[in-house]
């Protein structure tokens, strides 16, 4: 196997501190930094950055970790920069309270091993949508199973199958329930889940997704206000080997969230709704919770978007629909998972073609069910503009990289008005 363009490293603040040596086939290292089973921050290192020594590596992972440090320790009351995407010294951080403190790594220990003493139990549902990957879902039920706390129940729905290949796979897990849904697509799929499913928290991940084993601890820790009715957090690449990996990661830029937890609500919506409310930087699908009551106020996954569908967007559709509702989503970055993204670049204009087309269906169903002018400004001037901006930056770096992409985004722009008038006259959810 070939060495990644970009190498994870992994540091926990309670151990050892190597040194990080050149390599010669690797562009970059994202480190990123733990207590235990916490992320605390990430920093990516080009290769012209290396080597590393240990002592310097352990000056950077605590540099790198303090904001997270702080707001864990102080919460809000913590005075950092956390305006910007990766809060640092330079960015304004107030470093006296940690500074006060004797052992702030111990107290910190002591206040995350407190929160999981006072979670509340609840029963909580995981719901896995599948469709033709057999390849994919064994290390992702493997996690699944190993989870500790238990989840009360682990459903894994297969969409469409064209083999029994899924089924098989899913017998070896002890717990597991299977079900078949003949109609194709990711909406329906979720939606046949949840209807099947009984928790107070119904847990939602992708086949192509691996959970540590305190996932569902701190999903629990995370629903820690009943207006809470979603729950998100950080999707780690879990490897970037290839050039369309490393272009996902730094495109999505799942795994580059703010280390801090961040509430949306109705006021994030009537902040940003003349533009059209950005609710896609709330998380992604592969990594989400909700209250099963918000179910019953909101109604179902829109089965007009999604993979197998217009392409995506029913996960920001339907948190859209939670704030507009009066209800918080809440991003959370311990509630973490590890996803393998696309590794060839043919798959990767597929997806982020399937991702515009649903990002423009969602905003136009959003647009016409809400009444919400800033979901048609998007569409009709923000979102050419941006595209415009690629184009020109794509004709000046001959198309490379990233900005080969742009002709996949202009078409899935495009094509999404298509789908829309195709879908436009069926209901947002069919009947089971």
């Amino acid at each position: 196997m070939p060495s990644p363009l970009i190498k994870n490293l992994d540091i926990d603040l309670r151990g050892e501190f190597p040194p990080v040596n050149k390599d010669l086939a690797a562009k970059a290292v994202q480190l990123v930094v733990w207590v235990d089973d916490v992320p605390l921050g990430t920093r990516l290192f080009n290769a012209c950055d290396l080597p590393i020594a240990s002592d310097e590596l352990r000056e950077i992972a605590i540099e790198t970790a303090l904001p997270a440090i702080g707001w864990h320790l102080f919460g809000s009351e913590f005075k950092a920069g956390f305006a910007c995407r990766s809060p640092s010294i330079e960015n304004g951080v107030d470093l006296e309270p940690i500074v006060k403190l004797d052992k702030p790594l111990s107290h910190l220990v002591d206040v995350l091993a407190g929160q999981k003493d006072r979670i509340k139990r609840k029963s909580i549902s995981i719901v896995m949508c599948t469709r033709d990957r057999p390849e994919k879902i064994d290390r992702s039920l493997a996690s699944l199973v190993r989870l500790a706390p238990a989840a009360d129940e682990i459903i894994l729905v297969d969409n469409a199958p064209s083999t029994y290949a899924t089924r098989e796979i899913s017998q070896k897990y002890k717990g597991v329930q299977y079900i078949l849904e003949p109609r194709p697509g990711l909406s329906i799929a979720r939606n046949t889940g949840l209807r099947a499913c009984s928790g107070e928290i119904i847990a939602f991940t992708d086949d192509d997704v691996s959970v540590p084993p305190a996932w569902i601890a701190h999903i629990e820790a995370a629903f820690s206000s009943k207006d809470i009715m979603a729950i998100t957090g950080i999707v780690f690449s879990d490897e970037m080997r290839t050039e369309s990996q490393a272009i996902f990661h730094h495109l999505l830029g799942w795994g580059l969230g703010d280390m801090h937890p961040v509430v949306y609500d109705n006021n994030f919506i009537e902040a940003t709704r003349h533009k059209g409310a950005p609710c896609w930087e709330i998380g992604a699908g592969a990594n989400m919770a909700f209250r099963r009551s918000v179910f019953d106020v909101v109604g179902l996954f829109d089965e007009r978007l999604g993979a197998g569908a217009a392409g995506c967007s029913e996960d920001s559709n339907m948190w859209y629909r939670i704030l507009v509702a009066g209800y918080s989503c809440r991003y959370d970055p311990t509630v973490y998972v590890h996803h393998e993204h696309r590794t060839s670049m043919e798959q990767l204009h597929r997806q982020i073609r399937a991702y515009m087309r649903g990002h423009v269906v969602a905003l136009l169903i959003q647009g016409r069910t809400h009444r919400d002018i800033g979901c048609y400004r998007r569409l009709l001037t923000e979102l050419p503009w941006h595209l415009g901006q690629r184009f020109l930056r794509g004709a000046f770096h001959a198309f490379k990289g990233e900005y080969g992409l742009v002709s996949s985004e202009i078409a899935g722009y495009l094509t999404g008005f298509v789908w829309y008038l195709r879908y436009r006259g069926r209901p947002s959810v069919s009947a089971p």
